[in-house]
This record gives C-alpha cells, sequence and structure tokens, in this order.
C-alpha cells in the first residue's frame, strides 16, 4: 500500500462507527491504497497490524468464540497478524494455548481455566491454529475478487510451554510430562505435530520461500532490486500467482533438550525463517536505536542524503514497530512511526484514542473503538470530501495536493499549485517544480526530461518527496498525479483520462442507447403477431375450406334421401 494515500480521517462520518463494518470511504481508501503501489515489492508496503494474543485472546480467550472476532479483523483490512504458537514437549503438538493441558482434558471440553507458571488463562482444546488457518482460507475465498483482494503477512513468535521446575529450573522428566498428556482423545486434536502441517490447508495460497526463489530467478533488474532479494509485488502475488498469505518466523524461543521441536528442511521450504535474505524487522517501540533513527529522519527534512534513501528502499525489509503495555501507541507516535517508513502492529491492551464527539483523547480497552483510531490512521490522506458547490459545476475538481507533510486533501483541479515529478528511473529522485500549475498542465508537458508528474507509492518515497519539497522550501500545498475524474470516489494515477479499474463497462446511458433498436424491434414484432392471430387471413387454409365445402354439396345431391330411408 502506499503511504501517502488516504486517510486521516478527522470527521465522525468516515470513522468505522459500527465495527466491524466498514464505512464506505475507508474501503475506498483501502483499495486504491492497494492499487496505487500494486507493481512495487511487498516487502516495503505499509499495512496495519495486530497481536491477537492481546488484542484477541486476551479479550475472547483462547476460544472457538475469539474466531468471529478474528474475521471481522481480516474484514476490515487487517493485514498483518502475529501470533504466539506453543511447542508442548509433553504432547509434542504446537498449540495456541500458553498452558498444558492436564491428562483428564478430553477434547469435547469447553473452556478451561488453567493455572500455569503463576497465570491464568481460559483455553478451549478444539482452538488450534490450524482452524485459524481454516478460517482465513475461507475469508481468501470470499475475498478473491479484484475489489477485495489483498496480502496477508502471518508473523508467527515461537514459543514453548517450560516445563522445567520452578526452583531450580531443572528440565522435568519424562514421568513429569506424562501429567499433561490428555488420556482421551487423539493427541492431533489440540493441535499439529510439525509446524509445516500446521498451515498445510493454505496450499498454493501461501507464498513460500520456494516460490521466493522461482521468483527471483524470473525478474527483471530495477531499482527497488538492486539489493536482489527484493520480494514480489502484490500485483505478481495476488493477480498472477494467487499468493494471498506469507507465513514469516519472527523469532524462535524453543529451548534445545529433550521434549524440543527441531525445525525441518520441509518447514523451511514453506515458511520464511529469521535466517532467510528477505527476513523482516520486528523492532520494539522502546529500541532507543530505532527511536533516535526515527527522530533524526524527521528533524533532517531537506537535508537526507540520496545513499541513505536508496538504502532505505533496498536492504529494509517488512519493517515493523510493535508496542506493549508500557508503551502503546498513542495517535502522534502511531503517525510518526508510519513517516518513518515502519508498519505499526498493537500490541497493547488498553490505548488512547479520540473522541470525535468530544475532541479529547481518552483510555479504551475496547477492540472496535481501538481499530476505529487506528485503522483510519494508517492512510495519510485527509477528508475526501466534495468541494464547494460552485467550483463542483466545473467538470473537474477531483484531485489531490498535500497540504503538509504527511497531510493530502482532494482539491479543485484548477487550482494553481506547485507540482512533484519523480525521476523515471531512480523513484527516490523528485523534481519539484515551484512555477505553479493546474494539474491538467502539471501532468500535461510540466515535468523536466527524465521525470515525470508521479506520486509517490511507498513510503521512501514519500520521505524522499518530502525531503525534496522542504531543501527547494516550497510551500504546500502540491499536486500529485492522483484524481478521481473518471468516477467519483475512484482514485487513480495516470492522469485526467486514466480509467477506473472497477468503472461499468456500460453506463445507464449508454444502456439505453443500446437496448433502444431492440427495445424498438420488438415492440413491432409483438404487434404484427397480434394482428396475424387476430386478422390473418391465409390464403392456402382459405382454398382448402372452400374446396372441401364444394365437394360436400357434390356428394349430397348424388345421395340425397327424401323421407326416413328404410
Amino acid at each position: 500500500m502506499t503511504p501517502w494515500i488516504l486517510l486521516f480521517l478527522l470527521v465522525p462520518a468516515y470513522t468505522l462507527e459500527n465495527w466491524p463494518s466498514l464505512s464506505s470511504i475507508l474501503t475506498v481508501v483501502q483499495r486504491s491504497h492497494r492499487d496505487v503501489s500494486k507493481d512495487v515489492p511487498n516487502d516495503q508496503i505499509g499495512t496495519f497490524g495486530v497481536s491477537l494474543g492481546t488484542q484477541l485472546f486476551a479479550r475472547k480467550d483462547y476460544s472457538p468464540d475469539a474466531l468471529v472476532d478474528f474475521r471481522n479483523l481480516l474484514n476490515v483490512g487487517t493485514q498483518t497478524l502475529m501470533v504466539d504458537l506453543y511447542w508442548n514437549g509433553a504432547t509434542q503438538i504446537w498449540q495456541l494455548c500458553p498452558a498444558p493441558y492436564p491428562a483428564n482434558t478430553t477434547y469435547t471440553d469447553d473452556t478451561i481455566r488453567l493455572e500455569w507458571k503463576g497465570k491464568t488463562y481460559n483455553c478451549d482444546p478444539s482452538l488450534t491454529m490450524a482452524l485459524m488457518v481454516k478460517s482465513m482460507v475461507s475469508y481468501f475465498g470470499d475475498t478473491n475478487n479484484v475489489l477485495l483482494v489483498n496480502i496477508i503477512n502471518l508473523i508467527i513468535n515461537l514459543k514453548e510451554i517450560d516445563f522445567s521446575t520452578s526452583n531450580n529450573g531443572t528440565v522435568a522428566s519424562k514421568g513429569d510430562l506424562s501429567k499433561y498428556i490428555p488420556q482421551t482423545g487423539s493427541i492431533n486434536t489440540y493441535g499439529n505435530s510439525t509446524l509445516v502441517d500446521t498451515f498445510a490447508e493454505f496450499g498454493t495460497l501461501a507464498f513460500t520461500p520456494l516460490d521466493q526463489d522461482i521468483f527471483n530467478g524470473l525478474r527483471d533488474d530495477s531499482f527497488y532490486n538492486i539489493s536482489g532479494t527484493s520480494t514480489p509485488s502484490v500485483y505478481y502475488l495476488a493477480w498472477l500467482d494467487l499468493n494471498r498469505v506469507a507465513v514469516r518466523i519472527a523469532g524462535n524461543e524453543v529451548k534445545d533438550n529433550w521434549y524440543s521441536y527441531n525445525i525441518t528442511e520441509t518447514d523451511k521450504s514453506v515458511i520464511f525463517f529469521p535466517e532467510n535474505p528477505n527476513a523482516m524487522m520486528v523492532a520494539s517501540v522502546t529500541n532507543e536505536t530505532v527511536l533516535n533513527e526515527c527522530t533524526t529522519l524527521l528533524n533532517n527534512m531537506g537535508n537526507i542524503q540520496t545513499s541513505q534513501l536508496v538504502d532505505m528502499a533496498t536492504k529494509q525489509h517488512f519493517k515493523f514497530i510493535l508496542d506493549d503495555d508500557t508503551d502503546s501507541f498513542n495517535n502522534d507516535s502511531y503517525t510518526r512511526f508510519i513517516s518513518c517508513g515502519y508498519s505499526p502492529i498493537l500490541n497493547a491492551k488498553e490505548y488512547s484514542i479520540s473522541n470525535f464527539t468530544t475532541g479529547e483523547d481518552v483510555r479504551s480497552q475496547d477492540l472496535g473503538a481501538i481499530i476505529n483510531n487506528f485503522l483510519a490512521r494508517t492512510f495519510l490522506l485527509t477528508e475526501l470530501t466534495d468541494v464547494d458547490d460552485e467550483e463542483s459545476m466545473k467538470a473537474a475538481t477531483r484531485c489531490v495536493v498535500f497540504v503538509s507533510d504527511l497531510l493530502s486533501k482532494v482539491a479543485n483541479c484548477y487550482n494553481q499549485y506547485p507540482y512533484a515529478c519523480q525521476n523515471i528511473s531512480n523513484p527516490v529522485d523528485w523534481f519539484i517544480g515551484d512555477d505553479e500549475r493546474e494539474y491538467f498542465d502539471a501532468y500535461s508537458d510540466a515535468c523536466p526530461e527524465g521525470y515525470q508528474f508521479s506520486v509517490p507509492h511507498l513510503l521512501v518515497e514519500l520521505i524522499s518527496m518530502r525531503n525534496e519539497i522542504h531543501k527547494k522550501n516550497i510551500s504546500y500545498p502540491v499536486w500529485v498525479d492522483i484524481n478521481d475524474i473518471t468516477v467519483n470516489l475512484c482514485f487513480v494515477s495516470g492522469g485526467p483520462y486514466a480509467n477506473c479499474p472497477y468503472q461499468e463497462t456500460v453506463s445507464k446511458q449508454k444502456l439505453v442507447g443500446l437496448i433502444a433498436p431492440s427495445f424498438v424491434v420488438g415492440a413491432v414484432i409483438l404487434v404484427l403477431m397480434f394482428l396475424e392471430r387476430f386478422f390473418r387471413t391465409n390464403p392456402i387454409q382459405t382454398r382448402r375450406k372452400t374446396y372441401w365445402r364444394r365437394r360436400v354439396l357434390e356428394f349430397n345431391k348424388l345421395h340425397e334421401y327424401e323421407g326416413v330411408p328404410s
């Protein structure tokens, strides 16, 4: 998804008031966000993410009931999901519940209250990672169309259930572990014994390291592939190869002991592990290095070197930032990390969010309210409102300008502003024209040779464009190549004549024009059928009736009898 696009919503009408139902505006936002960046590497695209441990299971328990909100998270556009997966050395399976089940547990049990290592968990044995995978496969089937298709990053933290004794940390014996092996039912119904089996139902929907190798052998060299490890684009994954999900391991905390899990080569062929060249980066909000780099970047606008921007575009993949209860995101920090090129993952139980009625920040643990607050802030374009009535009388009043470093809005295309031109061969090199022009002039012939009127497709491109604006000390607003001139609320790049990919092929007027001749012909045929039915005089039938009438009369004359025959 592209960072510039859409929206930092400031009015209640555009919020997800009845989560999990998306507002129509935000649906447009997400679709446009995806489409503008569909041809750039997937590892550079910003996403909205949640940690299921804190945002889902802490609220709904480890129960199949959590699957309802899990599907809701997918429906509203969550593209990064983080899950803690626990290795149970007693049963030798992977499970979602952080505690082992006692020996008297049966698969038919409902939610069980488990005390483990000083914590309490409510777990239902029937909720497995494989069941959640099945739910995702169902979602992929329901959204397998050009309007809704997207890519999901499934981030897994590999952990283990700690069976060491609490007093001296010694590893439990086999006898100790037998207390946590359920005696009734198949152990396999509690989870899967291998990682590859856990995610097997994804099948060809998953983009794997093997697919990555194939892609590296097929792709052409380009700017974003300088590092040699760039990932396919959203278009390549979702439209060409029909890959909707990638499973990525963030960390492995499973200890090396006699009941631990050994990662196999088969696991590595379908799951991305940290040693993979395209490994992601999951940083903490408390990481001083990340904080200092972000602050320096934002404070240094106008003086950032091109080499630094190239490094950001080619050597950093899947940059995620994770908060916690001690330092949770607020509106400012969330937006700041996005502007530094990170994709935030919500991991705290409580957040300070905006009350759109009073304008004040309030603390909330309500998942719907939290989603409302942060999902819209993932997209950095403001109100998609109509322009003034007087202006709306003109033919084209739906073009986009940046009004600040991180804020864009729809403006009258006839207004005159500076404009943004991107180097055709180097996307982090921008020219900002300070001779103010209308949108149409900016698109047609304003950019110097080697540049084209454009829009930032990635966060690094947005950073580089802002850097150039500050370097030349140009005042906002600044035109970028995005508009919905052709079809209202279908934002496209490529100038004023760019087609909306979702436009109906036949408009109402065209439809009337097409069916009118057929309608007239059909009406005439019906009239003729009516006349033929009631007023026809068929010559063949008329002659036939006359002939037989004459033959009957002749027969009667020859054989006519008087009186009653004896």
